[in-house]
């Protein structure tokens, strides 16, 4: 079900902000009403959305927010001028609505066609995925038609999304672009050496790249932006730069690939969050009905954590962005109590999306060098809740042993160390009657250190040497300070109950 937030998170604040109400109300239908017409507003229904390309001397307006209230409906989108008006806003709360804006310059009617076509590809509606824009191809064509060469459309993160069908003459790289619908990674170091990279991130103006080796023809790229940002290029198989009589309607070209783009990314960021909530319903135990994970699997439930620190706001977000630069198309994450969580294949292919894949990726230290990522078990959708929480375990172990510099442990690798933490949880702080409370005590009354020492034997029976290596002590301290240990706290260490309930104790004081 797409909501007001799902909808203004998949276009943006630049073509739609929420102003007051509660934005998490559901949307079946989107309405433009450019004026007070009975016959528009009859034909409202509960749950629309409803922008409203009205100007500043409509009075009415706020008698017509009531009774669109009074209908059902959902939301009303306003010019932002006419969301500032205390009549309107008190209108708008009384009747129930959520308040939208809609900055000046925005094309309605383009915006009406964007947000129905969210709800058209909404995964309720049934309808096929709507990410595969046929346009982009025709455009590619039309491109190509103008310039007179192969014409490939490709994302900000160089992933190929259309092509002209006139390739029977494209040069290997090309071939290889689009065979692999990716620009691979020796080119994109090629483009990046030449300035083509920071050319398109910089200007607006087209670059054109020279031939660099044997059978690789020039190319002219143009930049695809939406304000400053860019969406993505167009890179065309010529040798000149585009024509003076021709940059007109190019450039009307361009701008129909910009906003197939940002109807792309509208489309991607609103299933992102519908699958999100799906999967949050099942870590949580609640699964919707119907609901499985994408693939065959078995899969594993990966905790993404940044450093040591709780997770900023904005955490999954930016490791969906980072994801997707690597090349998992469309990652499925969802966030928990503050924690981003991602579910993945757990297969033996390699793919974007597996397991395998992200160790690899996280090794390279593609991911950043602070990420940590706890990996449950494998898993079946029955048992999604336990592998969050085990997920969760593991990351807080690869916390606390950060200076190994692991980035990256299954439940399989640490499941010695998931069983001791978990036991040590379970025993809790030492019991007055105990003598490691009694060696606690001591410790904090005179500042010495038997609570440690002791841990450091039990760590490693038998061998002084790399007991006091790992106090940073010389092994007479450390044989000294186990004689005094024995003298204030008698304890049959050659006794594995004792040995085991000591261990447990310590752990569980932050002595282990």
């Amino acid at each position: 079900m797409a909501t007001v937030q799902d909808l203004t998170a998949a276009v943006g604040p630049a073509l739609l902000d929420v102003v007051t109400g509660d934005a998490g109300r559901r949307v079946l239908d989107v309405s433009l009403v450019a004026t007070g017409d009975p016959a528009a507003t009859a034909a409202l229904e509960a749950d629309d959305l409803v922008l409203c390309a009205t100007g500043p001397d409509d009075a009415a307006l706020p008698e017509r927010l009531e009774q669109w209230g009074a209908l059902g409906v959902s939301a009303v989108a306003l010019p932002r001028e006419l969301t500032d008006v205390p009549e309107v806003l008190a209108a708008a709360e009384r009747s129930g609505l959520c308040l939208l804006a809609v900055p000046p310059g925005t094309a309605w009617a383009q915006l009406v066609w964007m947000l129905m076509g969210l709800l058209d590809a909404a995964p309720e509606r049934g309808t096929p995925d709507a990410t595969g824009f046929g346009e982009l191809f025709i455009l590619a064509d039309a491109v190509e038609g103008m310039l007179g060469g192969p014409v490939t459309i490709e994302d900000a993160a160089s992933r190929v999304l259309a092509h002209s069908a006139g390739q029977l003459g494209a040069d290997p790289a090309r071939l290889s672009t689009i065979v692999g619908r990716r620009v691979p990674a020796e080119l994109t170091e090629r483009f990046r050496s030449m300035g083509v990279l920071r050319a398109l991130q910089t200007s607006d103006e087209p670059v054109l790249v020279p031939s660099w080796g044997e059978g690789i023809s020039p190319r002219l790229v143009l930049p695809v932006r939406a304000g400053r940002e860019l969406l993505g290029s167009i890179w065309a198989a010529v040798d000149a730069p585009v024509p003076p009589r021709d940059a007109a309607e190019l450039q009307r070209l361009v701008s129909l690939v910009a906003l197939q783009l940002l109807r792309r990314r509208a489309h991607e960021d609103l299933a992102a969050r519908l699958e999100s909530d799906r999967l949050l319903a099942a870590l949580s135990g609640q699964p919707p009905a119907g609901w499985s994970p994408p693939g065959s699997g078995p899969w594993r439930v990966v905790c993404l954590a940044e450093g040591d620190d709780a997770a900023p706001p904005g955490s999954t977000d930016r490791w969906r962005a980072v994801l997707r630069w690597n090349g998992w198309r469309t990652p499925l994450l969802t966030e928990a109590d503050g924690v981003t969580y991602a579910l993945v294949d757990a297969g033996p292919a390699g793919r974007p999306g597996s397991w395998a894949w992200l160790a690899r990726t996280t090794t390279a230290g593609r991911l950043g060098a602070s990420s940590a990522l706890g990996v449950a078990a494998v898993a079946d959708p029955a048992r999604l809740v336990g592998a969050r929480v085990e997920a969760a375990e593991v990351t807080d172990l690869l916390r606390a042993v950060s200076a190994t510099r692991r980035r990256a442990a299954t439940a399989e690798q640490s499941w010695a160390e998931l069983a001791v933490r978990r036991a040590a949880e379970a025993v809790g702080a030492p019991s007055p009657g105990s003598p490691v409370h009694r060696l606690l005590e001591l410790d904090r009354r005179d500042g010495t250190e038997y609570a440690r020492t002791l841990a450091a034997a039990l760590a490693h029976p038998g061998d002084p040497r790399a007991a006091a290596s790992r106090l940073h002590v010389h092994p007479n301290t450390f044989r000294y300070r186990m004689r005094r240990l024995a003298q204030e706290v008698p304890l049959d260490l050659d006794d594995e109950t004792v040995r085991l309930a000591v261990t447990l104790q310590l752990r569980a004081a932050g002595a282990g």
